[in-house]
């Protein structure tokens, strides 16, 4: 095998952190489809200070790949954007793409989105759409935002970008750029604005910015004989609501010298939309992966502010009940020490319920037993104590069901 190559046309740059088994998996692919591409490219891998087996899995690969495979250690954790920028600052490549660790590159659409940026001069990048990617079946099963045709936007038609973003919900994290003027401008980043909205918007004032109605990149939702792992994007979107909100005002304020006050008002119920729409994809994760109840209760609150608690995947009286619970048996467990949750007057199906969703060991009231000062005691109404009062007042903490979800109105 010929492990030299000529100039690569194109660096893929890989960060990776913790996943040498997906890392492995990817790189034995990359292998193969590299040998059969007609251009040539390079694979950047850079270890976040992995403590698992990414370095030899590494060492394999470049083994095999030759000089076409960069592999680059870091001494500490820089965090995934920072690790991304050091991978790509290797890169030796007219133009880079990202990959993460456990996703694919669709090639053929790839090598023509290429193609499109290099027959523009002007352009700097090339954004995409993403596909969802289930590996266990060999099937795409969806695909993240659509829009109806490749357009082209420069600085001068900055309002056109955001409403094309803005309209078609467009999340610019996906796309193929020149290297030389990415290093040089070595793009902004910021918890106040969602980078996927702000870099857009950086790389404008420095050429045109093609987007790509085609996708080239495959988000791996399943992998055979692969546990389930967490994923970035996914983390994300249960938490990056105000940060989109932030980047598409950022990119209606770029745009507001050239509208109107009716455009500007347009553009901004459009963002709206579009951000309780993220927020309610946030609260279906949310739930149905039992994540923090009380914050999941605030963000449907403020999804109710906006008229629109019908679309919620739950009712509204679920979420208030899960993030009452959830406050009593963590929050208030914890202040006051307790570490039993004791039940009166509830149905069984209630009680499962509770069991479900309580932090603490959970218990039916029985006189017998007596109560102790680190039993917490929920009470399903009043007319359920009758003749209880002296062996209820032995408990640390008593409260009735009607006034715990009054504190979530």
């Amino acid at each position: 095998m010929d492990l030299k190559m000529n100039t690569p046309i194109l660096s893929v740059c890989i960060p990776t952190f913790n996943r040498s088994a997906f890392l492995d998996r990817l790189l034995r692919r990359l292998a193969d489809e590299l040998s059969r591409l007609p251009i040539e490219v390079e694979l950047i891998v850079s270890d976040n200070a992995s403590s698992d087996d990414t370095p030899a899995v590494c060492t394999r690969a470049a083994m095999e790949m030759g000089e076409r495979f960069q592999f680059f250690r870091q001494d500490k954790n820089l965090g995934a954007l920072k690790n991304l920028g050091f991978a790509i600052s290797k890169a030796r490549a007219d133009y880079f793409v990202y990959l993460a660790d456990d996703d694919i590159l669709l090639w053929e659409p790839l090598l023509d989105a290429l193609k499109a940026l290099q027959s523009n001069k002007a352009a700097v990048g090339l954004y995409a759409p993403w596909c969802i990617v289930d590996l266990t079946r060999n099937k795409i099963t969806g695909q993240f935002y659509h829009h109806p045709e490749t357009v082209t936007y420069s600085s001068a038609t900055r309002a056109g970008h955001a409403h094309f973003i803005i309209k078609h919900h467009v999340f610019s994290e996906i796309g193929i750029f020149r290297t030389n003027v990415w290093r040089f401008i070595i793009p902004a980043v910021s918890d106040v604005a969602y980078w996927a909205f702000t870099i857009p918007a950086e790389l404008l004032a420095f050429g045109e910015l093609i987007y790509y109605r085609t996708p080239f990149y495959g988000s791996v939702s399943h992998h055979p004989g692969l546990p389930a792992r967490s994923q970035q994007g996914v983390e994300e979107t249960m938490i990056g609501w105000d940060r989109y909100r932030g980047g598409v005002e950022h990119l209606i304020g770029l745009a507001r010298e050239s509208l109107d006050g009716e455009e500007v008002k347009e553009l901004q119920n459009m963002a709206e939309t579009m951000v309780v729409g993220r927020m309610l994809v946030a609260i279906r994760l949310r739930v149905s992966q039992g994540k923090n109840p009380l914050e999941t209760y605030f963000l449907a609150s403020r999804v109710r502010s906006y008229g629109y608690a019908d679309k919620l995947p739950v009712p509204f009286q679920t979420i208030k009940i899960q993030a009452a619970i959830s406050h009593l048996t963590e929050h208030v467990a914890e202040v006051l020490g307790a570490t039993e949750l004791v039940l009166l007057g509830y149905s069984s199906d209630e009680e499962r319920m509770i069991v479900r969703l309580s932090a603490v060991p959970v218990r039916c009231f029985d006189i017998m037993r007596g109560l102790r000062r680190d039993q917490l005691v929920l009470i399903k109404a009043p007319s359920d104590t009758k003749g209880l009062g002296r062996n209820l007042s032995t408990a640390g903490y008593t409260i009735f069901e009607g006034s715990l979800l009054a504190k979530f109105p």
